[in-house]
């Protein structure tokens, strides 16, 4: 029997209310969101909106934004990344360039700003200073 695949970017595709979301994140993103439209804050809330980015009537690529809705009388397009691919953020100058649509990004809270704290940065390795070796002429 085989193995099942795993997924490039560990993601674990997940359904709510019949919809099957490409992430856990980005379900519960569509669960936040389907709460703040339950509660008047968003209105017109799409899902997986397509859109066909051309230069000079030339089609590059195709965008599919995430979540698409209405905020404060303005059109959000956002989209769920748990990782920024060069891929996706060409695609979001394009976006810009194209139709000047700016794509709202929302991540994954890390395990750090869930209970308040900072992330830890890398420390910094103290470098070694070698000296020269002299080389003796036979």
């Amino acid at each position: 029997m085989p193995f099942p695949r795993r997924t490039k970017y560990s993601n674990k595709k997940t359904e709510v209310d019949g919809i099957l979301f490409d992430s856990k994140g980005e379900s519960e993103r569509y669960t936040m969101l389907k709460g703040h439209l339950a509660a008047g804050i968003i209105s017109n809330l799409r899902l997986q909106v397509p859109y066909e980015l051309k230069v000079n009537n030339v089609l590059i690529c195709k965008y599919i934004a995430d979540f698409v809705y209405i905020k404060d009388g303005k059109v959000v397009t956002e989209d769920f990344k748990g990782i920024l691919t060069s891929i996706f953020q060409m695609k979001r100058k394009l976006m810009r360039a194209v139709h000047g649509i700016e794509i709202f990004i929302t991540k994954r809270p890390n395990k750090f700003s869930e209970i308040g704290l900072k992330e830890p940065k890398p420390k910094k390795v103290p470098v070694k200073k070698v000296k020269p070796v002299k080389v003796k002429k036979v």
